[in-house]
């Protein structure tokens, strides 16, 4: 499980950013909220807010592979934010279709394999027999 609050803190360059860091993670990216239960103000906690969702997307990108969805629920941001940030680095979010649909049917084959197979007294029970 990947801990986003130290991610925030290895992020931070000083004692004050990563408080805010912090508290900006527990109240869900609300600049008023952070302002609010701390001493600073929310014009100098909003660039630092861009700044740190900004580099935190793109750190979970390249050091944990993740994709648009999964770091958008692991932030707890839009995932329009995320494809924000990362279209401008190369992330496409294009998929192939045809290699989706073949690991799709052999997902699907292999777990048929596994299977017992029907005996005819569970196909009897299957059938209904009418009156």
């Amino acid at each position: 499980m990947i801990n986003i609050k130290q991610e925030v803190k290895t992020l931070c360059k000083t004692q004050e950013e990563k408080e805010i860091g912090l508290l900006l993670i527990d109240n869900l990216w609300d600049t008023k909220a952070v302002a609010a239960k701390s001493r600073f103000s929310a014009r100098k906690i909003a660039p630092l807010k861009t700044r740190l969702r900004h580099s935190l997307i793109i750190r979970l990108w390249k050091q944990y592979d993740l994709n648009q969805a999964e770091i958008a629920k692991l932030t707890d941001t839009e995932r329009h934010t995320v494809s924000r940030v990362l279209k401008p680095l190369g992330y496409t979010v294009k998929r192939d279709h045809k290699v989706e649909h073949q690991r799709y049917l052999e997902k699907t084959y292999q777990e048929l394999l596994q299977m017992d197979q029907p005996s005819v007294a569970s196909l009897d029970s299957f059938i209904e027999v009418g009156p």
